[in-house]
């Protein structure tokens, strides 16, 4: 999140931008992204929450949902109705501002090193000064800069994933030992089950690479590939670990090795959006010519 908000906040520039990169940059403020809410789901796209205009700059109130790193980060970027009435608008909130409260804990499945949690804004009193991008484009700098940025990582990290389940599961195989000193790496169907999961991981990883690659380049047909990538990646996340837990057995669902940890890791991607679901849709619809989303 530190990494696309950066993205963010370099693409769509503002009077404060130049200020607000060089505390990224130094790590003298870690960034993260105020999008989702409770009631729009995984159309983080389109929120509710309404600027309203307030002392020649806006207030806002209300609640966004699964901020990471909420309460830890020092910048965080809201996405919010413009006070115009007309698109969205992107303001860069400091973490100690007035009226900001942070709710609940991170009891996820998995990603137990995340803090993802809601965040309050209880009439939070922002600068024009702190917008991200011109009046009301905020729609247009979530689709060229956020989701591309956002879903490339993602997407890097379920590979990260996949490829650490790998490892895991090859080193068990080839360590385990029966009484008659062969290793279950001998084993036919675990061969089987390690040179489709080398597969899966290699595949996955040069589709992430081409995406990126595209994206840098600025390529006009970059956003298939890239959201294609979040959809292959975090599939081959689930479904490697899921094989590197069949490698592994009993040991692998204990935390006698990482595996189980990968495993509940590799569930969160899915449903993280866009959620797969809606990614595949949009792919759908980017392919058959219709406007997305």
């Amino acid at each position: 999140m530190h990494s696309v908000t950066a993205a963010t906040i370099a693409g769509g520039g503002g009077e404060n931008a130049g200020a607000y990169l060089r505390s990224l940059a130094s790590g003298e403020l870690v960034g993260t992204l105020a999008f989702s809410e409770r009631g729009t789901g995984a159309h983080f796209y389109a929120p509710e929450l309404q600027a309203a205009r307030h002392n020649g700059g806006v207030r806002i109130s209300g609640r966004k949902s699964f901020v990471t790193s909420g309460g830890h980060a020092g910048i965080y970027l809201v996405l919010v109705q413009s006070a115009t009435g007309e698109g969205l608008d992107c303001y860069a909130i400091q973490g100690d501002a007035e009226g900001i409260r942070f709710d609940g804990a991170w009891e996820g499945l998995g990603m137990a090193g995340n803090s993802s949690v809601a965040l309050e804004l209880s009439d939070v009193e922002v600068a024009d000064a702190a917008r991200i991008g011109e009046a009301g484009a905020g729609a247009g700098l979530v689709f060229s800069v956020v989701a591309p940025f956002f879903l490339v990582g993602l997407a890097a990290v379920n590979v990260g994933i996949a490829a650490a389940a790998l490892k895991s599961a090859i080193d068990h195989a080839a360590n385990r030992r029966y009484g008659d000193g062969s290793s279950l790496a001998e084993v036919q169907m675990i061969q089987h089950l390690i040179a489709d999961m080398d597969i899966a991981v290699r595949s996955a990883r040069l589709l992430v690479r081409e995406a990126a690659a595209l994206g840098d380049a600025g390529d006009e047909g970059a956003l298939v590939p890239i959201m294609e990538a979040k959809v292959c990646a975090t599939q081959t996340a689930a479904a490697v670990t899921q094989q590197a837990l069949e490698v592994c057995g009993g040991q692998g669902y204990t935390p006698a090795l990482p595996i189980e940890r990968h495993l509940r890791d590799a569930r969160a991607g899915a449903v993280m959006a866009p959620t797969n679901g809606v990614l595949r849709s949009w792919i759908g619809k980017a392919l058959a010519g219709l406007p997305v989303p």
